[in-house]
């Protein structure tokens, strides 16, 4: 009699086993929200370090004197690399003709300007936000790393008097302003870029 009354107090309750229950349905709903933040936050991350990447290869490629043999040594032609930003839109690789002998900031010759690479990209994820110089852009901006050096080449009629950054913000789309972004930063001047949180 003894042994059966131990074995009737180890059983569970319906109390007990639904409690359980709910606790594991709580746990398991928190884990799936925070997995979700968690990978929107990882998609943001490579989504920058990839542009970033883009902008680092077309100044690399530039300065390793990418060249064009179109004939005679005489008629081959250097490259321009650089960058298209379109808001709503993503980056991609371009690259123009190089004229070493036209006037210093204009020797990339945006108008015959072709798409180089085509970047693969999360389609969620988009340009949400280009500063220029402090200004906000509305539509696009375009680039260029010239040869040999890899020098910026500057819209001149967009250089304003601030500091000398291009700051593009990615976001998701539809992001609200509240929502979770990230910025890359290049400095026109010198070349540098990182990416960051963007914080307004």
């Amino acid at each position: 009699m003894r042994n059966i009354a131990k074995l009737k107090k180890k059983g569970f309750t319906l109390i007990e086993l639904l409690i359980v229950v709910a606790i594991i349905s709580t746990l398991v709903t928190v884990s799936i929200s925070s997995y979700g933040v968690i990978r929107k936050k990882v998609q943001l991350d490579v989504a920058a370090n990839t542009l970033e990447s883009v902008i680092v290869e077309a100044r690399e490629k530039t300065r390793s004197g990418i060249y064009q043999k179109t004939g005679d040594l005489t008629e081959g032609s250097s490259y321009c690399f650089g960058i298209v930003i379109e808001n709503g839109e993503y980056i991609d690789l371009y690259r123009a003709p190089y004229d070493r002998l036209s006037p210093k900031n204009n020797q990339c010759d945006r108008s015959k300007g072709e798409l180089f690479k085509t970047i693969e990209h999360d389609t969620n994820l988009v340009v949400s936000e280009i500063e220029y110089f402090g200004e906000e852009i509305s539509d696009m901006i375009e680039v260029y790393f010239a040869p040999p050096k890899a020098e910026i080449e500057l819209p001149s009629t967009l250089i304003g008097t601030d500091e000398p950054l291009l700051k593009v913000i990615v976001a998701f789309k539809n992001a609200q302003a509240s929502d979770e972004k990230r910025i890359i930063v290049l400095n026109l001047l010198t070349g540098n870029v990182y990416t960051d949180r963007y914080e307004k």
